[in-house]
């Protein structure tokens, strides 16, 4: 008995720590940064809002990268299921203004490893910057609510 309680509660902590959404932000202001296999994410949070609920913003400049902005309004989807950018450095900033304190982030799956903001609750600001230098599709999603909150990210040449 003490044999499957063990075990049982292994699994568990595996569990809660593979959905932690790689991080251990708890919502506060802060920054991370990663490389693999070149791709350089730098994830930062601000702990606000901006911007009004469903809107995304594209702005390119060669010298900066691209920069795009998708929002949460609830656990219904995002803003947008649909993100273009040419290839190069990209940011995400991901708004998640869900006023009911619901934990939210984007995660995006690229060939060299996922790219993702922390799950923090609403509301809360996250950005993350990689780079992608190969076009193609490339989906997004939100690791608490994977079939409602999801997308395609498009690199271009």
């Amino acid at each position: 008995m003490k044999l499957k309680l063990l075990i049982a509660m292994s699994v568990l902590g595996l569990a809660v720590a593979a959905c932690g959404g790689g991080g251990d932000d708890d919502g506060a202001s802060g920054s991370t940064s990663s490389t693999a296999a070149g791709v350089t994410t730098t994830t930062s949070g601000t702990g606000t809002t901006a911007g009004e609920p469903g809107t995304t913003t594209t702005s390119d400049s060669s010298d900066t990268g691209t920069e795009l902005t998708i929002s949460a309004v609830d656990s219904e989807g995002f803003s947008t299921s649909s993100l273009t950018a040419p290839a190069g450095e990209i940011t995400i900033t991901f708004d998640n203004k869900d006023p009911g304190e619901e934990p939210h982030n984007i995660r995006v799956v690229i060939p060299t490893g996922d790219v993702f903001t922390p799950v923090t609750n609403g509301p809360d600001v996250q950005s993350m910057t990689f780079t992608i230098d190969t076009p193609g599709d490339y989906v997004f999603f939100c690791d608490t609510h994977t079939d409602a909150m999801k997308g395609t990210l498009t690199v271009t040449p």
